[in-house]
């Protein structure tokens, strides 16, 4: 008779549960997480979590500027071009220069303008992307009395209004910050583009405290859980990050067709 040694299932397999529940792993230390939280043991306890892929499927600047191009929205471009390509193009090369054009190209648009947009974008986005399991993992971090900011590579406008529709105030959410003077977009940078490192500057900057929890999806947040101090969350990592996410310990939640 011959005997087949048992072997671990795949990766993917071990963190995979159905749509909308947690893994037992990532239930078991949430709870932990959030009962420390709750006797009191961390000061000061603050979460945050990236937007695109990680609170919601999809990317709402990615979206968004797909949205401004087909409705002739932005000005002083050539839409004879491939705008989106060319989006593409520049992420290949830079990543940060990259998602920093999704706001550059915003240059000369009201700001009460794209705020209206950015409104009305934002509800559909997240009525239709939400990861409802992160909505209410956000609803009772806030409910034990956790911090809970966004900080994303998207752009300032589209995070600040997303946020209360996960139910987090506007002013806890950082993406990259175009600037406005005379009450329009001038196409430059405020601060740090809010990609990999320049998420912790972000964070340092404006949060000015250490988080306690971090969640994010790729490798553009794998700075920030690093840099919290309790507890990270991995949320679908492709395969390569995925071993890094288990080099680091960090707990890790595969959903079914959410990559």
């Amino acid at each position: 008779m011959t005997f087949i040694a048992a072997s671990n299932p795949p990766a993917e397999v071990r963190y995979m549960s159905p749509d909308g529940q947690w893994n037992a792993d990532v239930e078991r230390r949430l709870d932990a997480f959030i009962d420390r939280v709750e006797r009191g043991e961390i000061a000061h306890p603050t979460a945050v979590f990236d937007f695109d892929g990680t609170l919601c499927r999809q990317d709402i600047g990615e979206n968004f500027l797909k949205w401004q191009v087909a409705n002739r929205k932005l000005q002083g471009v050539d839409y004879s071009r491939d705008i989106f390509q060319d989006y593409q193009d520049e992420v290949k090369k830079d990543h940060a220069t990259g998602y920093a054009m999704c706001v550059r190209i915003m240059k000369g648009l009201q700001e009460r303008d794209v705020r209206a947009w950015a409104a009305d974008f934002a509800r559909e986005h997240t009525d239709q992307h939400a990861f409802e399991r992160q909505k209410a993992l956000v609803e009772r971090l806030l409910k034990a009395g956790v911090d809970v900011w966004i900080v994303s590579a998207s752009a300032q406008v589209l995070v600040e209004a997303a946020a209360p529709h996960l139910g987090i105030a506007p002013d806890h959410a950082i993406g990259i910050r175009g600037e406005i003077k005379d009450g329009k977009f001038t196409g430059e940078i405020v601060g740090p583009v809010t990609y990999r490192q320049g998420k912790v500057d972000a964070i340092d900057g404006t949060i000015q405290r250490r988080p306690n929890f971090a969640s994010g999806n790729s490798w553009t947040d794998y700075e920030i859980l690093q840099y919290a101090s309790e507890e990270a969350l991995m949320i679908n990592p492709a395969a390569d990050l995925l071993t890094a996410s288990e080099g680091n310990g960090w707990a890790i939640q595969q959903w079914p067709g959410d990559h």
